[in-house]
This record gives structure tokens, sequence and C-alpha cells, in this order.
């Protein structure tokens, strides 16, 4: 990074202090995730299973074609 005359050294310590304040959002949201993938995936897992088993078991009837014109 440059040092710019017109924000100083001030600027860019806020720069990186948001910057690092992103980085940790970014951690913590992946740690989130991490964790709700490991505690609901089995679960998820088994609707997704069923919910294929059931559309594959539907069945689809075929309206018949109109007689009377």
């Amino acid at each position: 990074m440059r040092f710019n005359k017109k924000t100083g050294k001030k600027g860019v310590i806020k720069r990186m202090a948001t910057f690092v304040e992103y980085a940790m959002l970014v951690g913590l949201l992946a740690l989130a995730v991490a964790v709700a993938v490991a505690g609901f995936g089995g679960k998820l897992g088994k609707w997704f299973s069923d919910l294929g088993t059931a559309v594959s078991n539907t069945t689809v009837v075929q309206p018949e074609p109109p007689t009377n014109f």
C-alpha cells in the first residue's frame, strides 16, 4: 500500500481495520455454515432422499382428449 498524502497514515490504518473486520465476518460466516452442515447434514440428506423417492413414485395421469367439438 502506498502512503496517501491526503488521507495520511490514519486513512491506511482505517482501511486495514475495515479489511480485518470484513475478514472476521467472512470467517464467522464460514464457521456458522460449517457448523450448520455438520449438525443438519444427515437430516438434510435424508430429506432430499425422501423427496427424490416421492417424486419418482408419482404417477402422471394423462387427460383424455376432448371428444365434443
